[in-house]
């Protein structure tokens, strides 16, 4: 663990106070970067089938994994049905419950703060997968 974080209890609080802040506000930047990608244990995500196509939010503990399963059609459902395969964003947690919380509060959103979202790390709508294998 990287010496210049601090102790996981204050890791916590600082997590708590940001997850309120952002609750509903797409104007918001995503979790501050306290944790390394690889410390991180949760994820929320949006894939689409194209740019400003259909966008699903999903929660994971292990992103890769979960992005290939649904690439792969390995998932019945939704993405499976609409051919949602391209990851255009994603947002790191430290704990599983952050993340469940968050993707709580973005599928309560308009589509239009998604997009924003989306927009804000990635005009181009590129698929992000490729940088996570």
């Amino acid at each position: 663990m990287p010496t210049n974080l601090p102790p996981a209890p204050v890791m916590a609080a600082q997590a708590a106070i940001h997850e309120r802040k952002m609750k509903g506000n797409p104007n918001l930047t995503a979790y501050p970067l306290l944790y390394q990608p690889d410390e991180q244990r949760a994820w929320v995500y949006f894939l689409t089938n194209q740019m400003n196509g259909i966008l699903y939010v999903g929660v994971t503990n292990n992103l890769a994994r979960r992005i290939y399963e649904h690439r792969e059609a390995k998932i019945s459902g939704f993405t499976q049905r609409y051919g949602l395969k391209m990851l255009v964003y994603y947002e790191g947690y430290a704990s599983i419950t952050q993340a469940i919380a968050r993707e709580k509060a973005i599928k309560n959103w308009p589509r239009a703060w998604k997009v924003k979202r989306v927009l804000t790390v990635n005009p181009n709508w590129n698929d992000l997968y490729g940088g996570l294998i």
